[in-house]
Protein backbone atom coordinates (compact mmCIF):
# COMPACT_ATOMS: atom_id res chain seq x y z
CA UNK A 1 0.00 0.00 0.00
CA UNK A 2 1.50 4.05 -0.57
CA UNK A 3 0.79 6.85 1.66
CA UNK A 4 1.03 9.94 0.39
CA UNK A 5 2.88 12.50 2.43
CA UNK A 6 0.12 14.91 4.62
CA UNK A 7 1.16 17.78 6.44
CA UNK A 8 0.97 15.59 9.51
CA UNK A 9 4.02 13.03 7.85
CA UNK A 10 5.67 14.87 5.22
CA UNK A 11 7.04 11.76 3.64
CA UNK A 12 6.18 8.94 1.50
CA UNK A 13 4.92 5.24 3.02
CA UNK A 14 4.64 2.03 2.02
CA UNK A 15 2.90 -0.93 3.84
CA UNK A 16 2.04 -4.48 3.97
CA UNK A 17 -1.04 -6.34 5.33
CA UNK A 18 -0.72 -9.70 5.69
CA UNK A 19 -3.86 -11.98 6.43
CA UNK A 20 -4.28 -15.86 8.42
CA UNK A 21 -7.01 -17.22 8.40
CA UNK A 22 -7.14 -19.49 12.78
CA UNK A 23 -9.77 -21.96 11.70
CA UNK A 24 -9.51 -22.94 15.50
CA UNK A 25 -10.49 -19.65 16.90
CA UNK A 26 -13.32 -18.93 14.66
CA UNK A 27 -13.86 -21.58 12.23
CA UNK A 28 -16.10 -24.22 11.85
CA UNK A 29 -14.43 -26.34 14.24
CA UNK A 30 -14.99 -24.45 16.87
CA UNK A 31 -18.20 -24.01 15.82
CA UNK A 32 -18.82 -28.08 15.69
CA UNK A 33 -17.29 -28.25 18.79
CA UNK A 34 -19.84 -26.06 20.47
CA UNK A 35 -22.52 -27.59 18.36
CA UNK A 36 -21.75 -31.23 20.05
CA UNK A 37 -21.64 -29.55 23.28
CA UNK A 38 -24.70 -28.75 23.01
CA UNK A 39 -26.02 -31.55 21.69
CA UNK A 40 -24.92 -33.23 24.60
CA UNK A 41 -26.55 -31.17 26.91
CA UNK A 42 -29.45 -31.29 25.22
CA UNK A 43 -29.83 -35.10 24.91
CA UNK A 44 -28.52 -35.18 28.79
CA UNK A 45 -31.91 -33.33 29.49
CA UNK A 46 -33.99 -34.79 27.68
CA UNK A 47 -33.07 -37.97 29.07
CA UNK A 48 -33.06 -36.31 32.59
CA UNK A 49 -36.97 -35.37 31.86
CA UNK A 50 -37.72 -38.45 30.74
CA UNK A 51 -36.44 -40.31 33.84
CA UNK A 52 -38.29 -37.72 36.02
CA UNK A 53 -41.88 -37.78 33.90
CA UNK A 54 -41.28 -41.84 34.28
CA UNK A 55 -40.81 -41.65 37.67
CA UNK A 56 -43.73 -39.09 38.30
CA UNK A 57 -46.25 -41.66 36.31
CA UNK A 58 -45.05 -44.43 38.73
CA UNK A 59 -46.12 -42.62 41.99
CA UNK A 60 -48.93 -41.43 40.29
CA UNK A 61 -50.23 -45.12 39.26
CA UNK A 62 -49.05 -46.47 43.06
CA UNK A 63 -50.68 -43.60 44.91
CA UNK A 64 -53.86 -45.38 42.28
CA UNK A 65 -53.24 -48.52 44.09
CA UNK A 66 -53.10 -46.81 47.64
CA UNK A 67 -56.17 -45.62 47.09
CA UNK A 68 -57.84 -48.30 45.42
CA UNK A 69 -56.62 -51.05 48.15
CA UNK A 70 -58.24 -48.52 50.77
CA UNK A 71 -61.52 -48.10 49.06
CA UNK A 72 -61.35 -51.71 48.85
CA UNK A 73 -60.70 -52.26 52.40
CA UNK A 74 -63.30 -49.81 53.29
CA UNK A 75 -66.30 -51.05 51.57
CA UNK A 76 -65.23 -54.78 52.35
CA UNK A 77 -65.20 -54.66 56.03
CA UNK A 78 -66.88 -52.35 58.02
CA UNK A 79 -69.76 -51.26 55.25
CA UNK A 80 -70.37 -54.53 53.74
CA UNK A 81 -70.67 -55.87 57.23
CA UNK A 82 -73.17 -52.68 58.58
CA UNK A 83 -75.45 -53.27 54.83
CA UNK A 84 -75.86 -56.86 55.81
CA UNK A 85 -76.89 -56.36 59.39
CA UNK A 86 -79.05 -53.61 58.48
CA UNK A 87 -80.52 -55.94 55.98
CA UNK A 88 -81.00 -58.72 58.62
CA UNK A 89 -82.33 -56.09 61.16
CA UNK A 90 -84.96 -55.28 58.52
CA UNK A 91 -85.91 -58.54 57.51
CA UNK A 92 -86.51 -59.61 61.21
CA UNK A 93 -88.51 -56.77 62.07
CA UNK A 94 -90.68 -57.01 59.18
CA UNK A 95 -91.27 -60.93 59.78
CA UNK A 96 -91.82 -60.22 63.69
CA UNK A 97 -94.30 -57.04 62.19
CA UNK A 98 -92.85 -54.20 63.33
CA UNK A 99 -91.04 -53.39 60.51
CA UNK A 100 -93.02 -52.78 56.45
CA UNK A 101 -91.85 -54.12 53.48
CA UNK A 102 -90.04 -51.00 52.56
CA UNK A 103 -87.68 -50.51 54.76
CA UNK A 104 -86.79 -54.52 54.01
CA UNK A 105 -86.39 -53.18 50.71
CA UNK A 106 -84.66 -49.79 51.27
CA UNK A 107 -81.86 -52.05 53.18
CA UNK A 108 -81.90 -54.65 50.35
CA UNK A 109 -80.89 -52.03 47.83
CA UNK A 110 -78.22 -50.49 50.53
CA UNK A 111 -76.50 -53.84 50.76
CA UNK A 112 -76.76 -54.30 47.36
CA UNK A 113 -75.54 -50.76 46.29
CA UNK A 114 -72.54 -51.43 48.83
CA UNK A 115 -71.78 -55.26 46.96
CA UNK A 116 -71.58 -53.10 43.59
CA UNK A 117 -69.55 -50.29 44.65
CA UNK A 118 -66.69 -52.81 46.61
CA UNK A 119 -66.86 -55.15 43.47
CA UNK A 120 -66.11 -51.34 41.66
CA UNK A 121 -63.83 -51.26 44.04
CA UNK A 122 -61.86 -54.27 43.16
CA UNK A 123 -61.70 -53.71 40.02
CA UNK A 124 -59.94 -50.35 40.45
CA UNK A 125 -57.95 -52.12 41.92
CA UNK A 126 -57.01 -54.49 39.41
CA UNK A 127 -56.86 -51.68 36.85
CA UNK A 128 -54.27 -49.57 39.26
CA UNK A 129 -52.33 -52.65 39.68
CA UNK A 130 -52.04 -53.32 35.65
CA UNK A 131 -50.47 -49.87 35.46
CA UNK A 132 -48.42 -49.75 37.74
CA UNK A 133 -47.14 -53.35 35.96
CA UNK A 134 -47.49 -51.86 32.96
CA UNK A 135 -44.85 -48.87 34.41
CA UNK A 136 -42.69 -51.05 36.31
CA UNK A 137 -42.41 -54.10 33.14
CA UNK A 138 -43.18 -56.66 35.62
CA UNK A 139 -44.84 -58.07 38.77
CA UNK A 140 -45.28 -55.49 41.59
CA UNK A 141 -47.36 -58.00 43.71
Amino acid sequence: SYFAPTNLMPFHGYGATLGASLPWLWGPARAQRDADRYDAESNAATARGAKLRARAELVFALGRVRQAEARVVALGGAALAAARRAQAVALAAYEAGQGDLLGVLAAEQAATEVEVEHLAAETELEHAVVDAERIVGGRIV
